[in-house]
């Protein structure tokens, strides 16, 4: 089965559709599927990122200088569209050149700023057209959507898609690597002695705000236990690393600075709290178990935040003028009461098995 991805990353987008989508290639490709990957040439994309996985990827034209700037808003909020970088009939005309006739089994779009125009024009040049999706804010013409956040239903898309589309909704179908199941049960057990030692924060792959190092000056701000370390992961296209490291040097706290990291997994599953964006890395910190502080950086990260917040499964904040206060609060009730922990981890670790990825794959791989 031969299946392409389009999907972009860059400073505005963020990471996080590409490693989803890198995550259901390998699972895919596990299954005997071969991927490859068409992806724009936005600033901060991950395009040597992926090719570094053994993916092939197709690479359309940078924007022109005089297309409108992606961190522009309309009066409804963010102009998805602009993410593109191009208007939307060039971007279909531009993928369908790097297709090349090929005529996948799959063409999987994982897009804010596409939607079903494209998707109907796209069809013509693939067996099945797939869409992965959050917003549930537009049409789709697609035979299969996946929406893995949690609460997601199959109910709010009546009307969006075709009555003949499959739809794999909620957390069940959480695209993780397989590296989060496996540390499943080494997390789990230790959490069985809760004892706050180690404290990660990963403000996701960009982080064009710069909320780690205002986390940072938080926790300078406050006192610890001498014995507490700190990690921070930051991506490699990361625009605030440098500032970042220069403050962590002048902490009298002990922080280390960590990039580009790969065993993500094994440095969650090793940690006793976990400070961070409010995204993907939500469903990675379930699987594991792990209690955390979740930060909202993006409106879609939103209404998943207010319903782990509501369920006590995370403890979630939002940057405003009293965010720092918050945090602060938020850190010492956690760290200092053993049984919030528990039920942190507890809570947090029914919703997600790791093993979305697999359900996902066979979908995608049915019928092929």
């Amino acid at each position: 089965m031969n299946v392409i991805f389009r999907v972009d990353a860059s400073f505005e987008i963020g990471n996080g559709h590409v490693m989803r989508c890198l995550t259901l290639a390998i699972a895919l490709e596990s299954c005997g599927a071969r991927c490859s990957f068409i992806c724009r040439d936005l600033p901060g994309n991950l395009i040597n990122l992926i090719r570094s996985r053994g993916f092939n990827v197709d690479v359309l034209p940078a924007p022109l200088e005089d297309f409108p700037n992606a961190g522009l808003q309309s009066k409804g909020g963010i102009d998805y569209s602009l993410w593109l970088g191009v208007d939307s009939k060039t971007d279909l005309v531009q993928t369908q050149m790097a297709i090349k006739g090929e005529h996948p089994d799959r063409l999987v779009v994982d897009h804010y700023g596409l939607n079903k125009p494209w998707e109907s024009a796209a069809r013509a040049s693939c067996h099945k057209l797939i869409v992965i999706d959050d917003l549930v804010d537009r049409f789709h013409d697609c035979d299969l959507l996946i929406n893995q956040n949690f609460g997601a239903t199959k109910i709010a898309y009546e009307g969006l898609v075709p009555s003949n589309c499959k739809i794999l909704a909620g957390e069940k179908y959480a695209l993780l690597r397989r590296e989060f199941a496996e540390f499943r049960s080494l997390s789990l057990l230790r959490r069985d002695s809760p004892l706050v030692k180690n404290i990660l924060i990963t403000m996701g792959g960009v982080d064009q705000k710069n909320i780690t190092t205002l986390v940072l000056r938080v926790i300078e701000a406050c006192y610890f236990p001498e014995d507490i370390k700190f990690t921070v992961v930051m991506g490699p296209n990361a625009p605030w690393i440098d500032d970042v490291r220069n403050f962590a040097e002048s902490m009298s706290k002990p922080v280390c600075i960590r990039v580009n990291v790969e065993n993500m997994a094994g440095l969650m599953a090793g940690s006793d709290l976990v400070i961070a964006a409010a995204g993907s890395t939500t469903w990675e910190l379930c699987c594991l178990g792990v209690p955390a502080i979740m930060i909202v950086l993006a409106d879609n990260q939103l209404a998943t935040a207010n319903r782990l917040q509501k369920e006590l499964i995370s403890m979630i904040l939002e940057i405003t003028h009293n965010f720092e206060d918050e945090l602060k609060r938020g850190m010492e009730h956690i760290i200092n009461n053993a049984s919030v922990q528990i039920s942190l981890s507890k809570k947090s670790r029914r919703i997600i098995d790791g093993l979305g990825s697999l359900r996902v794959a066979s979908a995608v791989s049915d019928g092929a």
